[in-house]
């Protein structure tokens, strides 16, 4: 693999550096002092196709390989960590729904992630475990048809904004790594609660 920019490539580094200058810097500051989200920017930014940029076309996205999603967020957080953390984390999951999910599911989710219009979390992560993904504590028993999540997730990027999330939990416990299933897990469902931490 060669890590040598086309000239594509180095087209879009430049626009997205130019994007960066022009509408990320200018308030750079003041989200970090309000710590306002910026949806706004992630608006302008899905306008552009920097909004998981490697979203097949077949779904809305711009099919973007890893080199140049990687070129994306480096100009990105060129302009700012923050905004371009909350860009560039905008599809957390989106991966596994393409690699994994039901046909139904990309086709739910996927162009509207593109579009910019919803935010995707992972939920991988928990209080006593960290990433540790063999440790993980959240449970998923089956109830006729469905499954019943009960657990906490902690330091989920975009935990408090998604609107679903890719749940990891333990379908059969004994079997650490190898018994963990990921759900796709609407976050207005009843029972999903989020909490936002402060000062971190």
């Amino acid at each position: 693999m060669s890590f040598q920019l086309n000239e594509e490539q180095r087209t879009i580094r430049d626009v997205v550096r130019e994007f960066g200058e022009n509408e990320i810097r200018p308030v750079a500051r003041e989200h970090d002092e309000e710590r306002k989200y910026p949806h706004e920017l992630v608006e302008k930014a899905a306008k552009y196709d920097l909004v998981a940029p490697s979203i097949p076309e077949e779904y809305g996205g711009a099919g973007m390989d890893m080199l140049t999603t990687a070129v994306i967020t480096e100009e990105l957080w060129r302009a700012d960590p923050g905004i371009g953390s909350a860009i560039g984390s905008r599809g957390f999951g989106t991966t596994m729904i393409e690699k994994f999910g039901d046909e139904w599911m990309k086709e739910e989710w996927l162009p509207k992630v593109a579009a910019g219009d919803t935010a995707t979390c992972s939920c991988i992560s928990e209080p006593a475990h960290g990433s540790d993904v063999a440790s993980i504590e959240t449970r998923a028993e089956e109830d006729g048809d469905e499954y019943v999540l009960n657990g906490t997730k902690m330091w989920i990027t975009n935990g408090t904004i998604a609107d679903v999330a890719v749940v990891m939990a333990k379908t059969t416990p004994g079997e650490r790594h190898r018994g963990i299933t990921a759900f796709l897990v609407p976050t207005d469902l009843d029972g999903f609660e989020t909490t936002k931490i402060s000062n971190k």
